[in-house]
């Protein structure tokens, strides 16, 4: 049975009334009798609307937006969007679909490696440093071209490399040596909530682009999102005959070479001494903040790569298709080094330098221009946020990292998804948290322009509970 109460009265009233640090009951539905009304588009929902508008106008390199929409909204939204001048609209398909002036077609988010390299490497590698490829040196325009010149020469250079119905393949030249590894994007198999299957490739994109524009921090290896000729695929059928099939779009990686294999084939040890003499501290804190930031769903021993000939080891995190779920849903935190002993270790003084100068502002814009899903761009924001907010206040790792991931049997909301669901009190944003049949409690927004970006005074809200619960937290 879902019951009913109403919100907190103003941001400061419900910080006053509410202990931050208190869980959230299940089974509730929070509304406002603002809400109640029938009215299509409330203050909420206009504002965030507005915004979003405004950062498209100014982000050059985003040419086309898609809001999903409702035929009840439909009016309401065009009269927002027609205060915009320099922005021109069409309602196709229960979306709307916003471009900038007479532009109306909306940029390719890859690249035809096969095709492209037929102009030969230096077109090759002008046209990609010119478009969407044009960060850390050209190092993903080299892996691309090291791919195109393998497959020219090995007609067979795809090998799958593991069982199971998601595809991955390295990409090996005559001589064995492999190149990159590739996962087609119609291979893909997610269960995870807030994810969507085909979106893997751009994630795994995503989460190198993140990670070089900040100085490559956590080592994420060049990864692009590119269409690539193969006529292995496990999607292809042996009767066809077209060549069009073969044509295969996904996430293209550089491979790293490491000769120890990855975490999984080895146990942490449990003293911090030893465990720092295996890895060290600053290497497992490089992983676990990029993991924070991006909400990572499936860190476990089995994507971290050790580099090195002997102890200690460097780390190169891989497999980042199960990263920034949508806001709404991040009850799925698996984070598995919150069990190794540097995880407790305080920051460093480098590290926390680090923390405090990442912007989210500009890593929001290169996700919008990779094709990132607003409501999941809004996950990035909430957890550098956190991040940040947290080091301010001298939390480990380990504190970050439980405060992201449930415990137990996961059935209980995170201390993070408690603070969520205050910042929607605080703001006026209506929610409710219901128990599934597996005994889990959910976080729902009802579908609408909310859930797809909830506006600043909710990040402002979400803010101000942090800090009073990190105030509060020993």
């Amino acid at each position: 049975m879902v019951t009913k109460c109403t919100y907190f009265n103003g941001l400061i009233g419900a910080l006053k009334k509410k202990d931050n640090s208190q869980a959230i009951t299940p089974n509730k539905v929070v509304l406002n009798p603002l809400v109640q009304q029938v009215a299509i588009l409330n203050e909420l929902e206009e504002m965030t609307l507005k915004e979003e508008l405004y950062i498209f106008e100014q982000q050059c390199q985003v040419t086309l937006l898609r809001i999903p929409i409702s035929t009840k909204q439909q009016k309401q939204i065009e009269e927002i969007v027609s205060q915009f001048a320099s922005l021109s609209y069409e309602v196709l398909d229960n979306q709307i679909l916003i471009t900038k002036g007479n532009i109306s077609q909306e940029a390719e988010v890859f690249v035809n490696v096969p095709q492209l390299a037929t102009q030969g490497h230096d077109a090759f590698i002008s046209y990609l440093r010119q478009d969407r490829m044009d960060s850390s040196g050209g190092q993903r325009s080299d892996m691309l071209w090291d791919v195109a010149e393998t497959q020219n020469n090995n007609e067979d250079a795809f090998d799958a490399v593991n069982e199971g119905e998601g595809g991955v393949y390295a990409v090996s030249s005559l001589s064995g040596k492999k190149v990159a590894m590739f996962k087609p994007a119609e291979e893909e198999v997610f269960v995870r909530e807030g994810l969507k299957a085909g979106e893997g490739a751009v994630r795994e994109e995503a989460a190198y682009v993140i990670d070089s524009a900040n100085g490559s921090f956590s080592g994420v290896p060049p990864t692009a999102v590119a269409q690539l000729y193969m006529t292995n695929s496990k999607s292809i059928k042996p009767s066809s005959k077209s060549t069009a099939s073969h044509f295969k779009l996904g996430a293209v990686q550089r491979f790293m070479n490491s000769r120890m294999g990855s975490l999984d084939d080895f146990g942490m040890p449990h003293s911090t001494e030893k465990a720092s003499q295996f890895v060290s501290v600053d290497q497992v804190h490089r992983v676990g903040i990029l993991d924070i930031r991006l909400f990572n769903t499936d860190r476990h021993p089995g994507n971290i790569l050790l580099l090195g000939d002997s102890p200690p080891y460097s780390l190169v995190p891989i497999d980042h298709g199960c990263i920034l779920p949508s806001w709404d849903h991040l009850s799925e935190a698996r984070l598995d080094w919150l069990s190794y002993p540097q995880a407790h270790v305080p920051f460093s003084t480098q590290t926390i330098e680090y923390i405090n100068h990442l912007n989210p502002t500009e890593d929001a814009r290169r996700l919008r221009r990779l094709g990132i899903r607003e409501e999941c761009i809004t996950t990035l924001r909430i957890c550098t946020m956190v991040l940040q907010e947290a080091t301010k206040a001298g939390k480990t790792l380990h504190w970050i990292g439980s405060l992201l991931q449930r415990e137990g049997c996961f059935e209980v909301p995170s201390a993070l998804e408690n603070l969520i669901c205050q910042a929607c009190d605080a703001c006026n944003m209506p929610y409710s948290l219901r128990k599934c049949d597996t005994g889990e409690i959910k976080f729902l927004v009802e579908q609408g322009i909310l859930s797809r970006r909830p506006p600043d005074v909710f990040h402002d809200c979400l803010k101000r509970v942090l800090i009073n619960y990190l105030n509060s937290s020993t």
